[in-house]
């Protein structure tokens, strides 16, 4: 049966991010960004429930979710010519995902939380589209490394399987003042766990989860 079960749903979302880009040690056009997010919200269940001779019945129910997220990402940028306003950045990138999931209201439901980092290597363009507007992509390809899940109800850690973790970005910024800027931004990030070791009669199958961002902020520049 394949997908044996699925999860989607909407949930609200928060980031905080600081960027800089400079001289470091002599060496020119040091980008250095660093990130943390937030989302919590509900999302719907629809799988099956096993009893102890195998059989699979139908089951839906609702999830309370919360998920943290940390990325790091050091570069350097490299004028794109003859486009004076343009420029690249190849970086490489380190991250921290978490996602606990809470079904515990429902009579069948448990706790879970999931983990893992990751280490991607990435390339970043950017265009300014006028002195105000400047438009970005960000695309980055990675790895999944210490993935581990811990459920409520049974004890011990399930070790995830290493998979490959693909986010792209795509943004805008606009300067309102000198220091004053509005942007907004898209991001997908896909990325996949292993089978994991088997726990008290327990393992985690394959599994692909695909997250979407939709991100209206305000930046100030020094």
């Amino acid at each position: 049966m394949d997908p044996l079960d699925s999860e989607t749903g909407t949930q609200l979302a928060y980031r905080i991010a600081a960027v800089r880009q400079g001289s470091v040690l002599g060496l020119t056009n040091v980008y250095l960004s660093a990130a943390v997010s937030y989302a919590a919200g509900s999302t719907a269940y629809d799988g099956y429930l096993e009893d102890s001779l195998g059989n699979l019945y139908p089951y839906q129910s609702t999830t309370h979710d919360k998920t943290a997220d940390v990325s790091i990402k050091l570069g350097r940028a490299f004028l794109v010519s003859p486009f004076g306003d343009a420029q690249l950045i190849p970086y490489i990138a380190y991250g921290y995902h978490s996602w606990v999931r809470d079904s515990s209201d429902d009579q069948y439901g448990y706790y879970e939380h999931y983990r893992h980092q990751t280490v991607s290597a990435g390339l970043i363009g950017q265009y300014a589209f006028t002195s105000r507007l400047v438009g970005s992509a960000d695309v980055s390809v990675g790895r999944t490394f210490g993935a581990k899940m811990t459920a409520s109800i049974v004890g011990g850690t399930f070790n995830l399987g290493a998979k490959p973790v693909v986010t792209g970005m795509l943004g805008l910024d606009y300067a309102v003042t000198k220091h004053l800027h509005i942007n907004a931004s898209y991001q997908v990030t896909r990325f996949n766990y292993g089978m994991s070791n088997t726990v008290g009669n327990y393992y985690e199958p394959d599994s692909k989860t695909t997250e979407q961002w939709y991100l209206i902020g305000i930046g100030y520049s020094f």
